[in-house]
């Protein structure tokens, strides 16, 4: 078989690195439409959905975390060239996203019993919430049927299917939303959800139809039983992410669910200025993911040297991406603000200023959390994943959540600025023991 060898130049780093931001793009791109799109619709249906995502992402991010695992195993069977076993972990991971419905379904059916939405905002919510987790299986299917490639640094299918969703999304988004008179009554929050979820449908069938080809075909179904030590090994390596993925998700679902308490301009505010995050650090988990696959390829072949400089160059390139975004939100950030309210159908100039000022202090965070990505990316790539879950929630617990419900207990005014100037010092707290653990090389582990 000829396959693609992964290793630290730039042009596999690229290779990889482009296809798995966009990857990973995708999420936060659904995300993003849903949100701009309805913004429009009405401000109470946006902040509704802004909440109810939260609570869907504390769950999807918890399946995509374990669906992830894959791509180590891939990548370390490709960098071995034990290419007749690179489909087993890509099924073992299919089979858990299925069965993750037993999860996701009574949360959907459960919706209005199961959130934290003020009263003005329970009918918006609780509608997205059930369609999202009726169709949170998706996602981690996605993730699972997309490491095999991602794996082998051929991931430009990845990159194709983001694309096109996001195209798909768009096009849904202004049909359901808004409606189509005389043929489609305007849906409000229900279709943002129903667009996203078919836009996740269509990522996964142009991944099914490039499994299709003859090669790939017989690679995927060379072992596709269930294999209970290479599940139980996925499960090792992705359920630390994940259960730091879910505590994380959850944390900032608090966090938000407080912040809205306050007063819908708060509210309004925080649901602005996360979708902006969100979309910022993005392009930092994308690289994260890029790291793992590029670095499991080179742990596989036993090449320290290669994971150094595989390491060097991608804290490159999360400074350089970070630019794109620290530049506009910390230089021009009232043109920013600008232009996000400007999608806004009532005039809530009052929050004008507080949002200029969250603009810089994400520029500051969206540095940090693309550095701390990248470390942890070299972590998991061996295999590592405990102690940057346990370093990581107890910076976000201790430093940003319990703040923040002490705060709000004792009386004290909670606001988004706030969050984002914990957050700093949070993220300050995780990037020193990364850095040491990277040093340390206690994550060096070759797995298959």
């Amino acid at each position: 078989m000829d396959s693609t060898k992964v290793d630290s130049s730039w042009k596999s780093i690229f290779a990889v690195t482009i296809p798995m931001v966009l990857s990973n793009l995708s999420n936060a791109i659904l995300y993003n439409i849903d949100r701009a799109m309805i913004i429009g619709y009405s401000v109470d249906a946006f902040n509704a959905v802004s909440v109810s995502g939260g609570l869907f992402a504390v769950f999807a991010f918890l399946f995509i975390g374990i669906a992830n695992s894959a791509e180590v195993y891939v990548g370390q069977y490709n960098g071995s060239k034990n290419y007749s076993q690179l489909g087993a972990p890509v099924w073992q991971m299919v089979y858990f996203s299925l069965a993750t419905a037993i999860i996701s379904f009574p949360i959907a059916y459960y919706a209005e019993y199961l959130n934290l939405l003020p009263s003005y905002y329970k009918n918006d919510g609780i509608l997205y919430q059930k369609i999202m987790m009726y169709g949170s299986p998706l996602f981690p299917l996605f993730s699972a049927f997309a490491a095999f490639f991602v794996g082998q640094g051929k991931a430009g299918v990845v990159s194709f299917s983001v694309v096109f969703a996001a195209f798909i999304n768009i096009g849904l988004d202004y049909i359901l939303i808004y409606g189509v008179q005389g043929y489609i009554p305007p849906l409000g929050a229900a279709g943002a959800a129903l667009a996203t979820i078919i836009a996740e449908i269509s990522q996964i069938l142009i991944i099914l139809i490039a499994l299709c080809t003859k090669e790939n075909r017989m690679l995927l179904f060379s072992s596709y039983k269930f294999n209970k030590e290479l599940f139980k090994g996925c499960m090792k390596i992705g359920m630390p992410v994940s259960m730091s993925n879910f505590f994380a998700y959850f944390a900032w679902y608090l966090v938000q669910s407080i912040v809205i308490m306050t007063s819908k301009e708060e509210a309004t505010i925080y649901s602005i200025s996360v979708s902006v995050y969100m979309l910022a650090v993005s392009f930092g988990e994308g690289l994260s993911k890029a790291t793992s696959a590029v670095v499991a390829n080179t742990i596989g072949r036993k090449d320290l040297a290669e994971t150094k400089k595989a390491y060097k160059k991608f804290v490159c390139l999360a400074l350089l991406t970070s630019a794109f975004f620290v530049i506009p939100l910390s230089i021009f950030p009232d043109q920013c603000v600008f232009s996000l309210l400007n999608l806004l159908q009532e005039n809530i100039s009052q929050i004008y200023h507080e949002l200029a000022i969250i603009m810089r202090w994400i520029s500051f965070n969206v540095i940090l959390e693309s550095l701390v990505c990248v470390i942890w990316g070299v972590l998991v790539a061996g295999g590592d994943t405990i102690y940057p879950s346990v370093v990581y929630q107890l910076g976000t617990w201790g430093l940003v959540v319990m703040p923040i419900i002490l705060c709000f207990y004792f009386g004290y005014p909670t606001s988004a600025l706030l969050v984002y100037q914990l957050s700093f010092l949070w993220l300050i707290s995780s990037l020193i023991p990364f850095y040491k653990r990277y040093v340390s090389l206690k994550w060096y582990n070759k797995l298959v």
